[in-house]
């Protein structure tokens, strides 16, 4: 039999809209067998808790850094001052330069540069000189002559150097410039915390002792200060921000550590929250009823909170396939469904945004896409609203 090209078999054709449905057939029977757990970790955070300005002009500023762990307080001193300026540039005369010129080895610094114009040009030294004594002291190294210079020298006041050009002795009268420079030093200290406290309430303290506590707030006694606050953590829904200082506890002021460890610890164990710490102190309080009262100030202003402590503050993400595709998020909590029959076909979601640079605790949102636009509801802070017949909408509180 012969066979022509009408005849032969045809290759067989998939249309668009049946290789997409293939596609995600394949990826939802993939996805169904997955689910996904994260721990979202918080990332450092740092609080500029004061600065000023002292009479002769030197700068302060307290910052406060949270990383993990105990928090550190960071000073850095910003200072200007005169000093003298020359209008040159030396360096250390080695072995060969100096057989090459004539000189003995480190027997004097060899000038490299001079500003015209400057006090050193005025003075007739030139590019070439070799400089032996400064003020009848000899010179040697130029790292020492750097420091005379910065801290014996003074704009204005002449002083004698001794040098040799060509092998011939010679004196010159410099009378240096002025030069403003400016100095910078950084100190970091640790502060004492509190793990427990952490754990339960999602703040993280930091004790400054008496003297730290009077150079940055002018308060007498300690103070316990907020490095750093866990978004969705009960002392964040209090309102409680990095930066807080705690003036009262329960009503009762000034605040110590181990108040704050015993009133947190103390009301954990009337919850029945099992805390293994070593940091419970050797007399606790009465369990109270109510939840814990802090008063703070901060750079938002005074605050008045309430708070619980909650075990379990890390953060989760997961990813389930009940019926395509699902996300459920903690603390605070977002949530999506798509193609969701049990209500409708569709899709919702909803989150809450964190973090807030205000004591109010978030921002929320609803989004629905319903290909038959029955129903949608927004919900925000400050508002909320509804939406029938319609076929995407999307919204945000604030």
């Amino acid at each position: 039999m012969i066979r022509t090209a009408a005849d032969a078999p045809r290759p067989v054709r998939t249309r668009p809209s049946q290789r997409l449905a293939l596609a995600l057939s394949c990826c939802a029977t993939a996805l169904a067998a997955c689910r996904t757990e994260r721990v979202t970790a918080i990332g450092p955070t740092a609080e500029i808790l004061a600065e000023r300005t002292l009479p002769d002009g030197t700068e302060q500023r307290w910052r406060l850094q949270h990383s993990g762990g105990d928090p550190k307080l960071e000073l850095r001193t910003r200072s200007s001052r005169e000093v003298a300026f020359l209008g040159l540039s030396v360096k250390e005369l080695p072995r060969e330069q100096a057989e090459a010129l004539g000189e003995a080895p480190w027997s004097g610094l060899l000038v490299e540069r001079v500003n015209p114009g400057g006090a050193a040009d005025k003075a007739g030294i030139w590019p070439g000189d070799v400089l032996v004594a400064l003020a009848g002291r000899p010179l040697i190294s130029s790292q020492a002559f750097s420091e005379r210079v910065d801290l014996e020298l003074t704009p204005g006041v002449a002083v004698e150097f001794e040098a040799r050009r060509a092998g011939e002795a010679r004196r010159f009268s410099l009378i240096p410039e002025s030069r403003r420079i400016e100095d910078s030093t950084t100190d970091t200290q640790i502060l004492e915390g509190s793990a427990a406290v952490a754990a339960l309430t999602g703040m993280t303290v930091g004790a400054l002792e008496p003297a730290q506590a009077q150079a940055i707030f002018e308060a007498q006694g300690g103070v316990l200060v907020i490095a750093g606050v866990q978004p969705g953590s009960p002392a964040y829904l209090a309102g409680l921000r990095s930066g807080d200082r705690i003036t009262a506890l329960d009503g009762r002021s000034p605040v110590s550590l181990e108040d704050l460890v015993a009133a947190v610890l103390s009301r954990a164990e009337a919850k029945r929250i099992d805390v293994a710490s070593n940091e419970r102190p050797r007399e606790m309080p009465a369990r109270p009823a109510g939840p814990l009262a802090i008063a703070v100030e901060g750079p938002l202003g005074h605050h008045q909170a309430e708070l619980d402590p909650k075990a379990g503050l890390e953060r989760r993400r997961s990813v389930d396939i009940p019926i395509l595709y699902e996300w459920h998020s903690e603390t605070e909590s977002s949530s999506w469904s798509f193609l969701d029959f049990i209500f409708q076909f569709g899709g919702n979601g909803s989150a809450r945004y964190l973090p807030a640079k205000d004591r109010r605790p978030a921002r929320s949102s609803h989004l629905s896409l319903l290909p038959f636009g029955l129903y949608e509801h927004e919900r925000g802070p400050e508002r909320s609203r509804y939406e029938l017949l319609w076929f995407i909408e999307w919204g945000s509180g604030r």
